[in-house]
């Protein structure tokens, strides 16, 4: 079934009259616009009518969109899909109106483009040629100032003849944007930490990196950590009794943790075997509730285990880099790692360093336990994830030469943005990947693409 309604054209004056046409090739509509289907609605501005064909919809999938002018009889067919916002309101300058005088006799597409509005539909470069009609209007120096398009006409370069206009604070943040440091400063150390990590990092027999934390002195003792531990833990569940459903998100959070075998009790004839540092443990809320351990915890002489480890070097990717690549792809793809720190085992002469105390019941024993993957909260977590990545990569990049590519350029801490300008080299980078992963049994989930033909592979 098909329905219209009226809508102000804010996207048209986004994407002509700034002449910001996105590097996809695709359309977006809001979420909130196409649920207005069965409503005409009518909105102060200029309008143009809007026929959405409603098709089959899967995690925000796309529709075919018609789009008709109020000045005219064209008509444009796009294939545009569904977000929740397309992107902010854009920041506009206040311009002289005299200074439009030249623009009187044009019938302008948009008659308000300096006030901000939200974008309501955004047209990807393919129907660019679709919309201009090509003829143009300069200025007394031969300088572009305004083009026609199927909507009216457009003005394109206010910036050459509004003199008044302020554009220091403008240009001050474009070049700010533009200075991207490609390279971050290497302390002394990190060079120490990379040597670390070549000779100490194994893989176990289904494919597992193992690791050993890079403490920063040859010898390391700690003073008693087991008593500040412990009243931090009851403090903590004194939290969770008080509020049911965090204590069983926390309850339900350790029990994971055990089941995978990232956390293993410790037998009584271990408990005082050794050196060791209890980390205290608190709950993080956000989507969804966090464990982190606490490895800025000091011990009975003042010393944290984080004071005792090597952070290593920043090795992410640059995120500009990363987004702007991503951009540029005519088929995007996004994934994630599944719990990517706790993919890589900490080597056994360490899981004393990374204690704790849990019980799940007050009227239960305390129990000590060992964390045995790399644990969030240490300092040293982020650089030994992404350098097994890294390395993953490194290993089978002669097996897997396009997901190495991808794990070395497109992943930011466990999210993949990348895609290409071919669907069925997407969909081989894509089964690549997956079986690049899964050499050391790391799950790939949260498939995203704008075409469905990567779907249906993996966890949804």
């Amino acid at each position: 079934m098909e329905a219209q309604w009226i809508v102000a054209p804010v996207s048209w004056r986004v994407d002509t009259h700034q002449r910001r046409l996105p590097t996809a090739l695709v359309a977006s509509i809001q979420e909130q616009d196409r649920r207005r289907v069965r409503y005409l609605r009518q909105i102060e501005g200029h309008r143009f009518r809007v026929t959405i064909t409603a098709g089959r919809e899967r995690t925000r999938q796309g529709d075919a969109a018609r789009c008709k002018s109020r000045i005219s009889d064209d008509r444009l067919v796009v294939y545009a899909h569904v977000l929740g916002r397309i992107t902010s309101s854009l920041e506009r300058q206040n311009i002289d109106a005299s200074t439009l005088e030249v623009f009187k006799d044009l019938q302008l597409a948009d008659t308000h483009f300096n006030a901000n509005t939200p974008v309501d539909i955004l047209l990807g470069s393919e129907n660019e040629w679709s919309v201009f009609t090509g003829r143009k209007m300069y200025d007394n120096k031969g300088n572009l100032i305004a083009i026609s398009s199927v909507f009216g006409w457009v003005i394109t370069s206010l910036i050459i003849i509004i003199t008044a206009m302020d554009i220091d604070n403008t240009l001050q943040k474009f070049w700010e944007l533009e200075n991207v440091q490609s390279n971050t400063k290497l302390e002394p150390e990190d060079d120490q930490v990379e040597k670390h990590f070549l000779a100490t990092h194994s893989r176990d027999q289904n494919g597992k990196y193992i690791v050993e934390l890079p403490f920063n002195a040859n010898t390391t003792e700690f003073g008693e950590t087991l008593h500040g531990a412990l009243k931090r833990f009851k403090s903590v569940e004194r939290r969770l009794q008080q509020n049911e459903q965090l204590r069983t998100q926390y309850v339900y959070f350790m029990r994971e943790y055990i089941n995978l075998g990232h956390m293993r009790e410790v037998p009584p004839e271990e408990i005082a075997t050794g050196n060791h540092f209890f980390l205290p443990h608190h709950p993080v809320l956000g989507r969804k509730l966090r464990v982190v351990f606490d490895g800025s915890f000091h011990d009975a002489n003042g010393k944290a285990l984080n004071d005792t480890l090597f952070t290593g070097p920043s090795i992410q990717r640059d995120l500009f880099a990363v987004c702007l690549r991503f951009r540029m792809y005519k088929f995007a793809f996004s994934a994630d790692i599944v719990k990517m720190f706790r993919q890589t085992w900490v080597n056994e002469k360490h899981r004393n360093y990374q204690k704790i105390v849990w019980r799940e019941d007050p009227s239960d024993p305390i129990k000590h336990f060992q964390l045995c993957t790399v644990t969030y909260g240490t300092s040293c977590a982020p650089f030994l994830a992404v350098r097994v990545l890294e390395q993953l990569a490194v290993d089978h990049q002669d097996k897997y030469p396009n997901a190495s590519k991808i794990l070395l350029e497109d992943f930011y801490v466990d999210d993949i943005l990348t895609g290409s300008n071919n669907e069925d080299e997407l969909r081989r980078n894509r089964d690549e990947l997956i079986q690049l992963m899964s050499v050391t049994a790391d799950p790939i989930q949260h498939y995203h693409c704008i075409r469905p033909v990567v779907y249906g592979y993996g966890v949804m």
